[in-house]
């Protein structure tokens, strides 16, 4: 392969639709946020406390401490469960356009809405946490109490609401999966405008007889090249073979995904009318995907591998992205995924072959690819130039 001495020249060459494939490509390269290193732990923060009361919650009430917005804040929490504050951001932005009368919060500043959840921390009503890697800070995320999900409940006189009633239990590996599937799920919001995605829900495996949990699913409806009325059903799978050695090995770890994969695709063939459960016509969805957030490329590569094993031809409906690549797209989900085709060599071995080839633009919107961020440095990481231009002098 012939490497160009400058950046800007080889980039020249390049279409829109080509420069959003080595952006995604560069991306795949780096480690996600939430990417779990030996030593990685959460901690409460200073705003929170655990042994804060009903009276607590009562009084700040009464004292006009806490007012209904803030107990929206604290619904977003609830819904989305281990939440970072852009996914709390994206959820109050959604609530408000479906209910523009009610006193939802939104278009808030990060430091805005970090100085309303410290107060509804300090009140018990939430709970705050710090990311923590190799004893420094390095982000905050956040849950609902006990009694802040009761207090909810009577404030905004919700009948019917779903809770992880103790977060404070999972492992740091658990709760990473879930700010990364997050991620995607904020981004996955808007293609719905009257019912949010799932957040962190269950299914029951048959074969395993234990219910296993679902990290986001989303359905909407779509209109496809002929204009027909569709429907969509997805999942979001996060995907990371970074272990915690002192609670889990790789085997299990790999035999765990596997069978959280099969338990995934089976639901798939569900929605598509070839699972022994769907029950009418009606169920029966137009697409169904599965979409995986992974950490990089040895991730997509590895978990591409474990479906064509299950399945030759489940990878058809599966869609592979990583936590850098929402972020580093702005959440323009037609740009963030890649698709995937394995064969097997004669030595029994799996060869995978990635395609950016965005085709699901009726689902995801309309992109023409103008604005993608495609850098003179991410070229040279990708080996394609010797030196940016910058150098050239």
């Amino acid at each position: 392969m012939n490497i160009a001495e400058y950046a800007d020249d080889w980039m020249k060459g390049l279409n829109p639709l080509q420069k959003a494939a080595y952006h995604n490509q560069y991306l795949l390269t780096q480690k996600s946020a939430y990417t779990y290193h030996d030593g990685d732990r959460y901690a409460l923060t200073g705003s929170s406390d655990l042994t804060t009361s009903y009276g607590v919650i009562e009084s700040r009430l009464m004292q006009g401490e806490i007012a209904a917005s803030d107990f929206f804040i604290a619904y977003a929490v609830t819904m989305a469960g281990a939440s970072d504050l852009e996914m709390i951001i994206t959820y109050m932005n959604w609530m408000h356009r479906l209910y523009p009368d009610k006193v939802i919060p939104y278009n808030l500043s990060t430091t805005s809405l970090r100085s309303r959840l410290d107060k509804l921390s300090k009140a018990g009503v939430i709970r705050s946490f710090n990311i923590i890697s190799n004893d420094k800070k390095k982000g905050l995320f956040y849950g609902i109490s006990e009694l802040g999900a009761k207090a909810i409940r009577r404030r905004l006189d919700v009948n019917f609401l779903s809770y992880d009633t103790w977060p404070l239990v999972d492992c740091e590996q658990r709760v990473w999966r879930r700010l990364t599937a997050n991620r995607l799920g904020a981004a996955l919001m808007y293609l719905n405008k009257k019912e949010p995605p799932k957040f962190y829900t269950e299914l029951y495996d048959k074969n395993e007889g234990v219910k296993v949990p679902v990290y986001v699913r989303q359905t909407c409806k779509y209109k496809d090249k002929d204009g027909k009325d569709c429907k969509a059903f997805l999942l979001v799978e996060p995907v990371s073979y970074a272990v915690d050695k002192h609670i889990k090995t790789e085997e299990e770890l790999v035999k765990d995904e596997n069978k959280r994969i099969r338990t995934l695709l089976s639901r798939i063939d569900v929605a598509l009318g070839k699972g022994v459960q769907t029950r009418n016509v009606a169920e029966v969805c137009d697409t169904a995907l599965l979409l995986f957030v992974v950490d990089d490329m040895a991730g997509l590569r590895k978990t591409a591998e474990i479906i064509y094993r299950i399945s030759a031809v489940a990878l058809e409906n599966c869609l592979f992205t990583t936590e850098r690549i929402i972020a580093g797209n702005n959440g323009k989900l037609n740009r963030c995924f890649f698709s995937a085709k394995a064969t097997e060599n004669e030595d029994g071995k799996i060869s995978i072959k990635l395609h950016f080839e965005p085709k699901y633009k009726h689902i995801f919107g309309e992109d023409n690819f103008n604005d993608t961020s495609l850098t003179e440095e991410e070229v040279v990481a990708l080996g394609m130039a010797k030196k940016t231009s910058a150098e050239k002098n």
